[in-house]
């Protein structure tokens, strides 16, 4: 299994377009479902299949797996961020919303949802709950000078909006 968790979140984290890395990891897949896995580990598989599905725009299989890898493992961040990417290329904001909050809890991937969270935020022009997340996120990386100007950004934006109403 360990190679696995090496070498499958590698052929998932190339381009969308490199059909063939998308074939060796549904290879991979393939051949790791005659292992009988359990917790953790086909948690992880059940992520990466849902990654796999997500990325061939195959939403309801990504969704099914996804959802899966959650029940088995409620902590595997991954799983939350790429599930929330299901519901936000459904444009279901609640959904999305939903995931990047519980997703947010978790250390590991704290800092990407607060950051995907402020973003849907500002899809939806609700700038004051995006200006909120991007200072928690400034928070868990304060050294992040992109960050404190997007916040400067922000603030301003927001400040705007108070005048203009």
């Amino acid at each position: 299994m360990a190679a696995l968790e090496q070498i499958l979140p590698w052929l998932l984290s190339q381009p969308a377009a490199d059909k063939n890395q998308q074939k060796h990891a549904a290879a991979l897949l393939e051949a790791s479902s005659n292992l009988k896995l359990k917790g953790l580990y086909q948690a992880k598989l059940n992520l990466y299949r849902g990654q796999l599905a997500l990325q061939q725009n195959h939403t309801d299989n990504a969704k099914r797996y996804l959802t899966q890898a959650i029940e088995q493992e409620p902590m595997l961040g991954a799983a939350l961020l790429a599930l929330a990417k299901v519901y936000q290329k459904l444009n279901l904001s609640q959904q999305t919303e939903l995931y990047f909050v519980r997703a947010s809890a978790i250390p590991e991937v704290k800092l990407q949802a607060l950051l995907a969270n402020a973003q849907l935020q500002i899809e939806q022009s609700n700038y004051p709950q995006a200006l909120e997340l991007l200072q928690q996120a400034v928070r868990v990386e304060p050294n992040r000078r992109d960050l404190q100007h997007n916040v400067r950004e922000l603030q301003k934006i927001v400040m705007q909006g108070q005048y203009a109403s």
